[in-house]
């Protein structure tokens, strides 16, 4: 779990920042081998498949490293959850793979 708090009660700074780790299997060589065209994100509630956040997914290979910015705009403290998936060429979306993450309230002090 990562722990963000609300500095000057507009920016939102990660501590140590969301770090979410998608693992995708696929067996090189085998008929079932896909490519990963599509990936999205979404955060607390599911929009369906294909309706979240998109992003590039990174070149294909054995791994890839993706990095990108996720706003918190709209957030309020306490404990959410951020999903992400790929899709691969046959269409077909993987199942969710979930991080929780903590939202800290402004801790600083107004003027």
């Amino acid at each position: 779990m990562r722990d963000f708090c609300k500095q000057n009660r507009s920016v939102w700074v990660g501590l140590w920042g969301i770090l979410v780790l998608l693992t995708v299997a696929a067996c090189p060589g085998s008929a079932r081998a896909q490519e990963i065209v599509a990936a999205e994100y979404y955060i607390d509630a599911d929009p369906g498949l294909g309706l979240g956040t998109s992003f590039v997914p990174g070149p294909a290979g054995e791994t890839t490293d993706t990095t990108i910015t996720i706003p918190a705009t709209g957030l309020v403290p306490g404990l959410h959850v951020i999903a992400t998936r790929v899709q691969d060429t046959d269409g077909a979306w993987s199942v969710p793979d979930t991080r929780t993450f903590r939202v800290l309230a402004d801790t600083t002090n107004e003027p």
